[in-house]
């Protein structure tokens, strides 16, 4: 459908979606390409509402460019595939610098502009976006909610009141104040444009998890996981890291570090696993004294794929819609 339509812009609200489609085109082109083949060989076998579909989507140059994807037994790059594709659109905030570096190695910066999508949450939408030629702007004014933040000091303040540089969480309720809602996501005022708060998603506020009185915390495990980035970029640079806590009967409770996007061996999951509970160690006195009481065992550390995650997060082999990549993920 991308090589039939050619468009102009990619769009998906979790980097995650394209940057593992793009991987699998590159990691596994035999099998992501059969579709193609099997089209451009078997045409005349698809029903006739694929036929009516793809008239629809042609565009210019479309039968030459699958006709290239099928005779190539190497991956063909997205600018032959849709060379008509400029920008992308996704979310940035959070915890998807991975997926956003992951990316940026398929689209390149100097042929693709990355496009960031505003913040918003399933309850209702956060901030909007305000472009002014390339300066882009997110501020809390849709219609129909009332906006209020709190700082350190739990004060309720209003959009005018927030000062730049200062981070704040959101609360929202309806116009009235009768359904009000604390968001827990953690913004920066980076600016104020006329009046206007200028917000950035920084993060989860209250991400945490404890067996024993230890409080590990969202904020810890990013602190740390960055730290292994620059200690072991070979290792972990482009891949997902999250932890989850681990209660199994027949061992002590422990974290275990779940690195996704790629197998490493052993050795190398030992190596990650002990710098990460020294780091942790460091960051989180609780979780030292637990861990040298004995409360808690060491961090452990397996490799997943991405399929394999996703299904080791699913319901019933389903997916869950609002499941988001972050440090701490609790599937117990």
């Amino acid at each position: 459908m991308l090589t039939i339509s050619n468009p102009g812009v990619l769009y998906s609200t979790n980097p995650s979606t394209v940057s593992t489609f793009l991987d699998e085109l590159a990691n596994d082109w035999r099998r992501s390409s059969k579709l193609v083949r099997d089209w451009c060989e078997h045409r005349t076998t698809f029903a006739s509402d694929v036929h009516r579909i793809a008239r629809r989507l042609q565009s210019r140059g479309s039968e030459q460019r699958l006709k290239q994807i099928a005779a190539s037994d190497v991956p063909v790059p997205l600018s032959v595939c849709a060379p008509a594709v400029e920008a992308y659109i996704c979310w940035t905030g959070g915890y998807v610098k991975p997926f956003l570096d992951r990316l940026a190695k398929h689209l390149p910066a100097s042929r693709y502009r990355l496009i960031p999508m505003y913040s918003m949450s399933t309850e209702t939408i956060e901030t909007r976006s305000y472009f002014c030629g390339e300066d882009v702007a997110f501020f809390p004014i849709a219609p129909g909610v009332l906006y209020e933040f709190s700082d350190d000091s739990e004060t309720l303040l209003n959009a005018a009141q927030l000062e730049p540089g200062k981070h704040y969480a959101m609360v929202v309720s309806d116009v009235y104040g009768l359904r009000r809602y604390q968001t827990d996501d953690l913004f920066l005022c980076r600016r104020k444009v006329n009046g206007l708060p200028d917000l950035v998603f920084v993060r989860r506020r209250s991400l945490a998890y404890s067996f024993t009185g230890e409080k590990v915390t969202a904020e810890h495990l990013s602190a740390v996981f960055e730290q292994l980035r620059e200690l072991y970029p070979a290792l972990v640079a482009d891949k997902f890291l999250t932890c989850v806590p681990s209660q199994p009967a027949d061992a002590i409770p422990h974290y275990q570090m779940l690195v996704i996007g790629g197998q490493r061996t052993q050795s190398c999951h030992e190596l990650l696993a002990a710098r990460c509970d020294e780091l942790l160690s460091e960051i989180n006195c609780e979780y030292k004294s637990k861990r040298a009481s004995g409360r808690l065992g060491p961090v452990r550390s397996i490799g997943l794929g991405t399929k394999e995650f996703a299904e080791a997060v699913s319901h019933d082999g389903n997916w869950e819609t609002q499941f988001k990549f972050l440090p701490l993920t609790l599937i117990l």
